[in-house]
């Protein structure tokens, strides 16, 4: 042969083994729920799913996509990893993209780390390879500025009893600008907040004096309810007593007006038969009451007295009251 024929022959077939050789890489397995976006003289050729693929060597290849995976360390507020790889399989599943904690400033001027975190899951790899440099970067600086500015317009008391309210307003707002990427956010949420060793040191002393507070309270009070229980004690104890000495003087005065009622009724029964007595004597009972408190009275005078002579006045009465005496009577005090 020729030497010109000889180098044709090299020529073509140095290529051809070369190419031979790099067939067997054009082989793509694509697992289940994977993707591959597959470029062909570098211009977007198609999307190949899950199943076996060939690829022409030198002609097609896979456009990765960039990702970053952080590894934080066993305590996630000392520090992290980040590396960076490109993806030649683009998983669609749901997955975890788990922020590193964040410093930011609320709207009271204290420092506060947010450690966020969300759930989001490729629908469009096209777009998240094509409209996007750095999908991960792009949804980690998205968020962080994001998150600092809802976190810049609520107080610190606001920022750790608001979560909720937090991670909706942070998805309303990245959901939008995520679908432009091919990214859908299922959810958003806000694993830790932590305010800076100071503020914790401030609150746990704000905590403890109130806690302290509340206990002088309920003491004051339970005081308070002590004082009152034994005044309306005391105050219904007087009143029983009261009402006791009330209702013993009203017995005692109802036994004397008992007592007097009986003695007038026997007085009167004795009374009557005294007048039946001294009724057919040309007296009665009245006169003979008269006299007998009349003779009582001058025997008190005399008694006292110690003249043993009494000028004794209304002789008429006396007069009358002797003539229902009897001669023992009379004599008694004729002799006094």
């Amino acid at each position: 042969m020729e030497p010109i024929a000889i180098a044709v022959i090299v020529l073509i077939a140095i290529p051809i083994g070369i190419w031979l050789l790099l067939l067997p890489c054009g082989f793509l397995v694509v697992g289940k729920r994977t993707v591959a976006i597959i470029e062909r003289w570098g211009k977007f050729h198609k999307v190949v799913e899950e199943g076996f693929h060939f690829l022409w060597p030198c002609v097609d290849r896979i456009r990765p996509l960039r990702w970053r995976v952080i590894h934080t360390h066993d305590d996630n507020r000392t520090g992290y990893d980040c590396h960076e790889f490109a993806l030649k399989l683009i998983d669609l599943r749901e997955s975890i993209y788990d922020f590193p904690p964040t410093d930011m400033i609320t709207r009271d001027n204290v420092l506060i780390s947010v450690h966020p975190m969300i759930l989001y899951r490729i629908v469009d790899p096209v777009r998240a390879v094509y409209e996007v440099y750095d999908l991960a970067q792009a949804l980690s600086r998205l968020v962080q500025t994001t998150l600092r500015a809802l976190i810049g317009d609520m107080g610190l008391d606001d920022a750790l009893a608001s979560r909720g309210e937090i991670n909706r307003s942070l998805l309303a707002k990245i959901e939008d600008v995520c679908a432009n990427w091919g990214v859908e956010v299922t959810a958003v949420e806000i694993l830790e907040i932590v305010p800076a060793a100071s503020v914790q040191a401030a609150m746990h002393q704000q905590i403890s004096a109130e806690r302290t507070r509340r206990a002088e309270v309920v003491a004051a009070q339970g005081y308070r309810e002590e004082q009152k229980l034994l005044a309306e004690g005391e105050c219904r104890a007087d009143i029983t007593r009261a009402n006791a000495h009330a209702r013993v003087r009203e017995i005692e005065a109802h036994s004397i007006a008992e007592s007097k009622k009986l003695v007038a009724k026997a007085e009167a029964k004795a009374l009557q038969v005294l007048n039946d007595v001294v009724k057919p004597l040309g007296g009665s009972a009245a006169d003979y009451m008269i006299g007998l408190r009349y003779i009582e009275a001058i025997r008190k005078v005399l008694s006292q007295s110690s003249q043993k002579r009494a000028y004794i006045p209304y002789p008429d009465i006396v007069g009358s009251a002797r003539q229902c005496f009897n001669p023992t009577e009379q004599a008694a005090v004729t002799a006094k």
